[in-house]
């Protein structure tokens, strides 16, 4: 741990006096607001202030509510209202403020403004499942005037990239207005953070490197922890765990406890380790990486993905230490989906995957009924397909994603049933269903309401790979707006002639090896897909006769030898007579039914001759044939 500095102990000086200036001035402004003041809306402002300068957030919520009333104008301090909604984590009354809609198109934005632009950008960055909003807003801030010098050019730049470092894509709609300096390690450390984002890792190691030289020499402590933090985990990304380790083992002892990078680095170096669910005691992890004070920094200093990811990562120890609870609440997060799931397998380290999939599915049928309006049990759906996909009964998943579907009668534009739809489209193609899959895809085009552009994209796609071109095409035209600037569509649409340099240009930004590695199949016509799947079918069902015959043999082998395993004898010469036919052997003893059945092709004995000896049985036979004549003399002609 750091040894704290000069600079740090006179900062805590000069914080404690103005403490003591902030506690007069809420005094001063409560014993007003008592009295009964006629200045009622500036001095309950004030008095919000004083409490904010002293991180007081909560009093400063419930002073709010006991002195607000129609004398006093909220509108006059909505950006300290905002500021204590933001800091409680009160997000529904947050977005009642309508911040945003005040500020996203206002191009002349004053200093009030500003500070509420600054202030819903960063509620979107920590608190919000998507970042566009604050990427907008920063990217507003750049373009409007600034000329006061209210916001530092670099700061803003830095804010800009920060939605990017978890979400690249928004670049490629709404490009970055700031230019990048090579002289800001501030701007290369964020752009380092978007190029690792897209898995540049190379690239991103390189301006790291950059930037840690930069912060080294202008001694700034706390950014040269943070850029070798992130080295390290660029390094653990590319799989150099040893490189990893060097950086993080040195920084851990450096950094001091109560900084939120010291537990990050802690939680990134355990993750180094290889835990194994069998042998590892997750409590004893759980308490190592303290995740009671991870959880108390979570608001204060972690954007929203990374507070998703340390609450999964919570999780996922709780359950394989066994200590989860129930479900809190019905709604369809990790956290909830993972609990539910611990509940209902009784032991998720030992049982067998393909018990738990039995156990799922059956679980999954009986609550059926409830996929469509309750979202937990939509969790678990999604989670007992995951399971049936990973053991590989694709039969099972399937029902269950056509049970859901059969619910949504009306196609409406649910963002569950749309991934519903993903899902089994990617089945179907798995178990060779093209007709299911055909049949699914003219239900959606003749009924369906939607109107998202990827689904119905990947839908006339879909009908490209059965060789339905004229139906691609009506959606393409029908269905999806402003598809100008999509120049696969609109090749299909132009119907132009096959270009071996366009097709290049439109493939030229695939990463062929990441689709190999992820199985993806390329698309093949109808003729060659029924070709290849019958002799894909027959070939199956040889291999599967073939093993079933080697199965019995081997078990009958098995058999036939625990049998005679006790009864063999090495040393025993073989028999002779082995080379003869059983019959004609001298060990030969006959059953005693046979006895009087004998047949030609084998010795007899005395009895067996006796009994086929014809020469002693003439008189009997006559006797035989004359009774019988008389007998038919009556029934002759007359």
């Amino acid at each position: 741990m750091a040894p704290p500095t000069l600079s740090s102990l006179l900062k805590q000086l000069d914080v404690h006096s103005s403490q003591n200036e902030h506690v007069d001035v809420e005094t001063t402004c409560i014993a007003l607001l008592d009295g009964g003041c006629t200045n009622k809306t500036q001095v309950l402002k004030n008095l919000l202030v004083s409490l904010i300068k002293q991180d007081k957030y909560q009093r400063a919520f419930n002073q709010l509510n006991k002195y607000k009333d129609d004398k006093v104008d909220l509108n006059e301090m909505i950006m300290e209202i905002g500021y204590i909604y933001y800091k409680i984590n009160r997000f529904e009354d947050f977005e009642r403020l309508g911040i945003y809609e005040r500020v996203k198109d206002n191009v002349n934005k004053d200093s009030l403004e500003r500070g509420l632009s600054h202030l819903y950008a960063q509620y979107a960055l920590k608190n919000s499942n998507t970042n566009s909003r604050a990427y907008e807003l920063y990217r507003s801030l750049i373009k409007t005037n600034n000329s006061g010098g209210l916001d530092n050019p670099i700061e803003l730049a830095c804010n800009e990239r920060v939605p990017l470092a978890s979400n690249p894509h928004l670049q490629e709609k709404l490009p970055l207005v700031s230019e990048s300096n090579p002289d800001s390690y501030d701007l290369l450390f964020n752009d380092s953070m978007i190029l690792t984002s897209r898995g540049q890792y190379l690239d991103a190691i390189e301006l790291l490197e950059k930037s840690l030289q930069m912060a080294i020499e202008e001694d700034y402590e706390n950014d040269i922890f943070a850029i070798q933090l992130q080295l390290s985990y660029v390094y653990q990304l590319l799989g150099e765990n040893g490189k990893c380790k060097e950086i993080l083992k040195p920084l851990i002892n450096r950094i001091s406890a109560d900084n939120p990078l010291y537990l990050i680095a802690k939680i990134n170096y355990m993750a180094l380790r290889d835990l194994s669910k069998y042998e590892d005691n997750f409590n004893l992890i759980l308490r190592e990486l303290n995740f009671e004070r991870i959880h108390s920094l979570v608001s204060k200093y972690f954007t929203y993905p990374q507070n998703v990811l340390l609450k999964r990562n919570y999780q996922m120890l709780k359950l394989y230490s066994k200590s989860t609870s129930k479900p809190n609440s019905n709604s369809f997060n990790y956290v909830n989906v993972s609990k539910l799931y611990g509940a209902i397998i009784d032991d998720i380290i030992y049982e067998p995957f393909r018990t738990q999939a039995k156990i799922l599915y059956h679980k999954c049928l009986e609550k059926k009924n409830e996929f469509y309006t309750n979202s937990l049990v939509f969790g678990l759906l999604i989670l007992t397909i995951q399971m049936l996909y990973k053991e590989k009964q694709y039969e099972n998943a399937i029902r269950l994603c056509e049970i859901y579907l059969s619910q949504d009668k009306f196609l409406t534009n649910n963002r569950l049933s749309i991934f519903i739809y993903y899902i089994i489209f990617q089945l179907y193609d798995i178990t060779d269903k093209d007709y299911m899959k055909e049949q699914l895809l003219n239900k959606l085009m003749d009924n369906c309401k939607l109107t998202d552009y990827n689904l119905w994209r990947y839908i006339g796609f879909q009908y490209l790979n059965l060789d339905q071109i004229g139906k691609a095409k009506k959606i393409f035209l029908e269905k999806m707006e402003n598809n100008e600037n999509d120049a696969l569509i609109q090749s299909v649409i132009n119907e132009e002639q096959f270009d071996i340099d366009k097709a290049a240009s439109l493939v030229s930004d695939v990463d062929v090896g990441r689709l190999i590695q992820l199985n993806i199949k390329p698309f093949e016509s109808i003729v060659d897909k029924s070709k290849s799947n019958l002799n894909k079918h027959n070939k199956i069902l040889k291999h599967k006769l073939k093993t079933k015959k080697e199965k019995r043999k081997a078990q009958k082998l098995k058999k036939f030898l625990a049998k005679r395993s006790d009864s063999i004898n090495l040393n025993n010469k073989p028999d002779p007579e082995r080379w003869l036919p059983l019959r004609d052997r001298s060990t030969y003893k006959p059953k005693k039914k046979q006895l009087s059945k004998q047949t030609q092709g084998g010795t007899m004995n005395k009895k067996s001759e006796q009994t086929f000896d014809i020469t002693k049985k003439g008189t009997n036979n006559n006797k035989k044939k004359s009774k019988s004549k008389g007998k038919s003399k009556g029934k002759g002609k007359k």
